[in-house]
């Protein structure tokens, strides 16, 4: 429904709706009223939120999602490296499918992500509708990564609400592989995606070295987009 279009996607609403609009008018898709449901008015965080975000990173993993995932790296790096034989064998010469291949792999780590967090947030009891405040944007990056892929990380503010660094040492999504750029993008997109919607802003997060590339670390930038303050 639109509402559920606008509590996955609070940051961008006016953006997707205008292309619901279109594929409407363009008869891509049919839109059909259902009857109204009444709206409650939005809870902000509670104690079972705020205790989670207030623990060590661990404890509050327990609290808002159980024991971390353990992805199976041999094959998630072997679908990647089976998709690159083919585009290069088959499509040698051109950069755009691999483009694309990499901005789709981003963006459907961000709607899952997106999607997460609004389970997550339901399930201790928490109104999704509800914006986070920016002093929680750091322990949110470290609870993403250990929850949704076991992983470590380190979290810096480099400018006060706008700019946050994160160094992850035991990155597992460019492990083995040679690139010239980064390659890490189910880590850039599932961040995107976990910080824009409890933040109800557009926070994006971009790769900025890359193991894969020689550096030491994986290492990326979130940085905040919108220009209104977080109230």
């Amino acid at each position: 429904t639109i509402g559920d279009l606008g509590l996955i996607f609070p940051d961008s609403f006016e953006d997707y709706l205008e292309k619901v609009t279109h594929w409407s008018l363009d008869n891509v898709i049919e839109l059909r009223s259902i009857e109204a449901r009444p709206i409650r008015p939005v809870k902000q965080l509670g104690p079972a939120a705020r205790i989670a975000l207030a623990l060590p990173t661990r404890i509050g993993a327990k609290i808002l999602g159980g024991k971390p995932r353990v992805v199976p790296i041999e094959a998630f790096l072997s679908l990647r490296k089976s998709i690159e034989v083919i585009l290069s064998k088959y499509l040698p010469e051109a950069q755009e499918p691999i483009d694309v291949l990499e901005a789709s792999e981003k963006f459907i780590h961000e709607m899952a992500a997106r999607i997460t967090a609004v389970q997550r947030i339901s399930e201790v009891g928490q109104d999704p509708r509800a914006k986070f405040e920016l002093k929680f944007v750091s322990k949110i990056i470290s609870l993403a990564l250990l929850i949704g892929f076991n992983l470590k990380s380190k979290v810096k503010e480099k400018e006060d609400g706008v700019l946050w660094h994160i160094t992850v040492k035991d990155c597992f999504t460019c492990n083995g592989l040679k690139s010239s750029k980064p390659l890490c993008n189910i880590i850039s997109g599932t961040l995107t995606g976990a910080l824009a919607q409890p933040f109800k802003e557009k926070l994006t997060c971009e790769e900025t070295e890359c193991k894969a590339s020689g550096a030491q670390d994986c290492t990326f930038i979130v940085r905040r987009l919108s220009g209104s303050e977080n109230e």
